[in-house]
């Protein structure tokens, strides 16, 4: 997310336990943790009630206890030998954990657009944030050296920061590499060994890769001691072998073993890739003789085995889902996926690993539908293991995932081209799950055992990619490439097209009420089709908005449409042939989700969070609040190329948005009315 200067008269101190979000964006020691911002009255506000999910990076090892970030989550997982691992502590941070580095009693983390983290970890149980330095970059690594930290900031550099004070961090210096062109390199893996910093760059002129740098000689200016030509770098990890020093370099391509001995002078030793396949190892670690290279793009870690002294040589394979960060002590290997979550695993064997145990809680989240007390989300990564993760929120501050359905399980066939496909859309009636799964159509999962969800039936229209779905009796509304479908879903184990029509635009999402569907068409604005006829809808009129329609919410007469670029867009509808604009409100950010409560419109705006309006006057829409969502700018994943923020869905005075790599994140209007006791047995993303 950006990050806000905020308003002394608006800073609410709270405890660690609810942590919200964002420092301010200069150079500089980090405040605590504060309230977000609060455009209207002090009592107009969102603040965190709870977090799930989101994507795996990182690991460390301390001991008997494996520390992996999980999203904005630092998980404490106790794994005794012998003994299942498992999860003993979470601690809820205001960034996407990208990195973690152990030392002595303080885990040290590098939190993205929230810099670096510092946190006690002399109880592991009970871990706690204690100090906090707002890096002006993205953090992506951290190292540490002595007293000093030493932040990969992205494009920021290296910040070296002082934390013999964990409580109160100061930066003392910076270094910066550049490319060939003068352009500041993105700095992206950070290891420390020997007293040297040893940092993995990359550039889009592809000619930077290993820096060595001194740091403690004068850590207020670092020194710059050797370089290694290495294109697309992200990742380093520094292991001695006899009397010499190696430095294995990950990045896209596979791994290089570079001799370090004299830092002022790396030399090539081997350089290994996997044949005929795309590669990128984002995570790698080295132990005695053998190398692990995470390899996000093959889905699985490589290990491999050094040979006559130099000679990289693969031995074994283990597949799983966006491995992102790897850690191995002994026979046991740490892995962070992406979508997997944090997993331990027996790795003795190298052709032929066994999980012991894993967390995982959800992965990359787009999409929230709310049902009773779950959420059903769409989540995965990527083209990778998509799937619906059932999440009961009977108590918004612990959600707690019931099950989980992905769209790769049988009968679909490994073998074919739809396999790997991304859930776009879900939508819950009944017990039914309704799932827009892309080139797999529309799903039909029966989720009366939250449990064990079972595949039921589909619909798929050839060469058409399912984008929304949306419910009505027996009558199912499905979103394709540039037509709207309506599907006969009265037997579930057989849907069937009953009509179709042509839109004029690439179809987003919509919104269906009695007799008609509003579809929000990207660049072709808002269309209105009659569906009162399902097997002859037909497009009854369509208004072009200012910016790429995303998404729309539809209350009585008036559409809420999420714009992109153009913000939110009213549209009146109360002759729907003819549907007008009534008032808008635009904000920088991008409007990709929207929701409507009451008096008020929740916008989910990406890396700007999400916004509340009050649309009470909908002509002149106003905003009253808005929440940094702990999701930042993407680093390699991106879906249609979206960041933060995407969709929410509204619940009384509860909000649940999709945040990406942030996972489902809740938060409370604390200026909406509070909840009734009226039992709403089903809500579908408030419409």
């Amino acid at each position: 997310m950006t990050k806000r200067s905020l308003a002394a008269s608006f800073v609410v101190l709270l405890v660690v336990a609810v942590l919200a979000y964002r420092p301010a964006h200069a150079r500089g020691p980090s405040r605590p943790p504060v309230a977000p911002l609060a455009l209207g009255s002090a009592a107009e506000a969102l603040e965190l009630v709870g977090q799930i999910g989101g994507t795996s990076k990182a690991v460390a090892v301390q001991g008997s206890r494996a520390f992996f970030g999980v999203g904005p989550g630092l998980v404490v997982m106790d794994h005794p030998s012998p003994g299942a691992p498992v999860v003993v502590a979470r601690l809820l941070l205001p960034g996407i954990v990208q990195s973690i580095c152990i030392s002595d009693t303080y885990a040290y983390i590098a939190a993205d657009t929230a810099g670096l983290r510092v946190v006690d970890i002399s109880d592991p149980v009970h871990p706690r944030e204690v100090g906090s330095y707002d890096t002006p970059g993205n953090a992506r690594d951290v190292a540490v050296l002595r007293n000093y930290a030493c932040v990969a900031d992205g494009t920021a550099g290296v910040r070296v920061i002082d934390v013999s004070n964990p409580a109160a961090p100061v930066e003392t210096g910076w270094y910066v590499p550049v490319d060939s062109a003068g352009n500041p390199a993105d700095a992206r893996g950070a290891f420390a060994f020997d007293g040297y910093l040893y940092l993995a760059t990359r550039a889009q002129t592809w000619d930077v890769g290993l820096r060595i740098v001194d740091i403690l000689t004068t850590p207020g200016c670092p020194v710059e001691l050797g370089r290694f030509w290495r294109s697309g770098a992200t990742s380093v990890h520094v292991a001695p072998m006899g009397s010499a020093r190696y430095a294995f370099l990950g990045g896209i391509g596979g791994v290089s073993m570079v001799d370090v001995t004299d830092p002022t002078q790396p030399v090539a030793i081997d350089y290994w890739g996997p044949p005929d396949k795309p590669c990128e190892v984002l995570g790698v670690f080295a132990v005695g003789d053998r190398v692990y290279a995470a390899d996000r793009m093959s889905a699985g870690v490589w290990v491999l085995e050094i040979v006559d002294s130099g000679t990289l040589v693969q031995v074994g394979f283990h597949g799983t889902p966006d491995p992102r960060g790897i850690h191995v002590v002994g026979g046991t290997a740490y892995v962070a996926s992406g979508t997997a979550g944090a997993q331990v695993l027996d790795a003795s064997d190298p052709t032929a690993w066994r999980l012991l145990g894993s967390y995982a809680p959800a992965g990359q989240v787009t999409r929230v539908a709310i049902s009773g007390s779950l959420a059903f989300l769409a989540a995965g990564y990527g083209g990778r293991d998509w799937g619906v993760d059932i999440v009961d929120v009977a108590d918004p501050a612990r959600p707690v995932r019931a099950g989980s359905y992905r769209v790769e399980t049988p009968p679909f066939d490994p073998n074919d081209p739809t396999y790997h496909t991304e859930v776009r859309g879900v939508c819950v009636s009944g017990t039914y799950a309704y799932v827009a799964a892309s080139r797999k159509g529309l799903l039909i999962v029966d989720v009366s055992d939250h449990a064990e969800p079972k595949y039921l039936g589909r619909y798929v229209e050839p060469w058409s990619i399912a984008r929304d779905v949306s419910v009505s009796g027996n009558v199912a509304y499905l979103l394709g490439d540039w037509t709207l479908h309506t599907v006969d879903v009265s037997a579930a184990s057989q849907p069937h097209v009953l009509g179709s029509c042509s839109l004029p635009g690439t179809p987003q999402r919509m919104s269906v009420s009695p007799g008609y569907a509003y579809v929000a068409c990207g660049g072709s604005g808002l269309s209105v089709v009659d569906v009162s006829a399902p097997a002859q809808p037909r497009v009854l009129a369509q208004l072009d908005t200012p910016g790429f329609a995303q998404d729309v919410f539809v209350r009585g007469n008036i559409a809420y449409v999420a714009d992109g670029e153009g913000g939110l867009q009213m549209v009146d509808l109360s002759q729907p042939d003819q549907p007008r604009l009534l008032g808008s409100w635009s904000a920088s950010g991008v409007a990709y989700g929207v929701g409507v409560s009451g008096k008020r419109a929740y916008v989910a705006m990406g890396e700007a969070g999400v916004h509340v309006l009050d649309v009470s006057d909908p002509a002149h829409p106003s905003e009253v609040a808005c929440y940094d969502t702990p999701s930042g700018p993407a680093d390699v994943e991106l879906v249609d190329n979206r960041t933060g923020a995407v969709d929410v869905a509204v619940l009384f005075n509860l909000v649940y948005v999709a945040d990406l790599r942030g996972g489902l994140v809740i938060v409370r209007d604390t200026g909406a009315p509070p909840p009734q006791k009226t039992f709403l047995p089903l809500v579908l993303r408030g419409r």
